[in-house]
């Protein structure tokens, strides 16, 4: 699938599978095999690519940017030091401060391994990390549904995502990923 998002153009080159095995070494943390691919595709978020064309809208989709490695080991060390979530979970899209989809890095569970979860400040049902999607695999098929059925548009004009429907966004997460619980609390 070829792609003219102007997104891409703000994402770092990808990381090579050396670069990504010792930075997680570096935390004691196995990743799934999604997570290694992706950081091979491309790296994240690029802050000098961003300061070159500011008026991108950073975000895959909503609450959901991809930032690098390298922020997303900050994040970790920050909020796994705070107690905001175990240390198995690892950020991999983020809005922020306050909003984080953290993949389930335990090998030693084999039914959580692998899995997404949401964590936010800020919804009263993602207080504590909950299940979201049932892989990453999951996100990016759901996401990229999303954009075919015209579910998530990207504006040009104004450079930003715009959801033309919640509820049947919904509707596709609710069907894609049986075993999580976010989207059935909604």
């Amino acid at each position: 699938m070829q792609s003219n998002s102007p997104l891409l153009m703000i994402l770092g080159t990808g990381l090579s599978e050396f670069e990504i095995e010792s930075r997680f070494k570096e935390i004691g943390l196995a990743f799934p095999e999604y997570l290694l691919q992706l950081y091979m595709w491309k790296s994240g978020i690029d802050k000098s690519k961003v300061e070159l064309y500011p008026k991108i809208d950073p975000s895959l989709f909503m609450l959901g940017r991809f930032y690098s490695l390298d922020e997303n080991l900050e994040y970790y060390r920050y909020y796994v030091a705070n107690n905001y979530w175990s240390e198995n979970l690892f950020p991999i899209f983020s809005a922020g401060n306050s909003d984080f989809f953290l993949i389930n890095c335990d090998e030693q569970s084999a039914e959580e391994f692998g899995k997404l979860y949401y964590y936010s400040t800020t919804d009263y049902l993602a207080l504590e990390p909950i299940t979201v999607f049932d892989s990453l695999k999951n996100l990016i098929q759901d996401v990229t549904e999303c954009y075919r059925k015209g579910i998530f548009v990207y504006d040009s004009e104004n450079n930003n995502l715009i959801v033309t429907s919640s509820e049947e966004e919904i509707k596709i997460h609710l069907a894609n990923n049986p075993e999580s619980a976010y989207w059935t609390k909604l």
